[in-house]
């Protein structure tokens, strides 16, 4: 998956369909938000930058969907399973539909060894987006990991 994809996929980028608009985070104009320059971090695979900004980000503004759905990649690729659920509950808490949520939780389940609870985020996300790019991702994730483990 491409960077913007990616960014796309985990809710950055803007859109109606991620926010709602109160409470985000207002930036004096060329000056990124500490989501935005978490973002980044995470582009550069640097973890520990990305956790300190999105730990800023969230004490910001604690009911932003994308800060915890990021909380949650970040705990992810360190292997931190646990963390990474909690995080994407609380995101999903938060929107309810957020994809990127959905698709990265399928995924950690999936590291979990529990593909049932993959399955169930992966029917969730055909019900909000049909085949969307969340929906093939993780599908394709599911057929991976079904692959290696039978």
């Amino acid at each position: 998956m491409s960077v913007s994809a990616l960014l796309f996929a985990a809710g950055g980028g803007g859109g109606g369909g991620s926010g709602g608009g109160k409470g985000e985070a207002v930036a004096k104009p060329g000056s990124p938000t500490a989501l935005q320059e978490a973002e980044r971090d995470i582009e550069r695979q640097d973890w520990q930058a990305a956790k300190s900004k999105l730990d800023s980000a969230r004490a910001d503004d604690p009911n932003s969907a994308d800060a915890w759905n990021w909380t949650g990649y970040v705990h992810r690729k360190q292997g931190q399973v646990t963390e990474a659920l909690a995080a994407y509950d609380k995101a999903l808490a938060l929107d309810p539909k957020h994809l990127g949520a959905y698709e990265y939780r399928g995924e950690a389940w999936l590291m979990a060894n529990q593909p049932e609870a993959a399955e169930a985020d992966l029917a969730q996300l055909a019900k909000l987006c049909g085949e969307c790019e969340q929906y093939q991702d993780l599908k394709a994730a599911i057929a991976q990991w079904h692959a290696a483990h039978h």
